[in-house]
């Protein structure tokens, strides 16, 4: 797949039949090689025989200003799905429960707690700003479960169409058995 591309009919003059297509500018060398290469200057959409060509030819130009206020608003921007992002904070939380270590002078003390942190996970996985929202009570435990954070990073894979940080809240359970 080349990219994404909106294509707009702008009506016909004569016979001739004039569409904008719309894409990612990064995609506009290998676009248009992909079409010339395509309709070879012919083109014909045939529903029945769909290797069907007639007399071109295909120009490919940018846009006649005339035509840019005919044009429709640009389709928003893909984001990721709420079952996306589920599944990306269940994974979060897992490999920080698996990240976590008890620390033994909690132990010894029979320390118990739950804690919740509270940070941001970036594009590329990477923690950032962690800090306990609910403390356990006990100092080394809150620090345990920021450093269990940081140790399960990075936080891969990053949901689809999810170009900025992602707020993420997880809990932390420390009990002795």
């Amino acid at each position: 797949m080349i990219d994404d591309v909106v294509a707009v009919d702008l009506g016909t003059s004569g016979r001739e039949e004039r569409f904008a297509l719309f894409f990612h500018e990064d995609s506009a060398s290998p676009l248009i090689f992909w079409l010339v290469e395509l309709s070879r200057g012919y083109t014909m959409f045939d529903e029945e025989d769909l290797y069907a060509k007639i007399d071109g030819p295909t120009v490919i130009e940018p846009l006649p200003e005339k035509f840019l206020d005919r044009l429709p608003d640009p389709p928003p921007e893909p984001r990721p799905s709420q079952a996306d992002l589920s599944a990306f904070r269940s994974m979060v939380q897992s490999r920080i429960s698996s990240a976590r270590r008890y620390p033994q002078s909690a132990r010894d003390a029979g320390q118990e707690g739950t804690v919740r942190v509270s940070f941001s996970v970036s594009p590329s996985g990477q923690p950032s700003g962690i800090s306990v929202a609910s403390s356990s009570g006990y100092q080394s435990l809150d620090a345990a479960a920021r450093r269990a954070v940081s140790a399960a990073a990075p936080y891969r894979p990053f949901p689809k169409h999810m170009d900025s940080s992602i707020r993420v809240t997880a809990t932390v359970i420390f009990r002795l058995n």
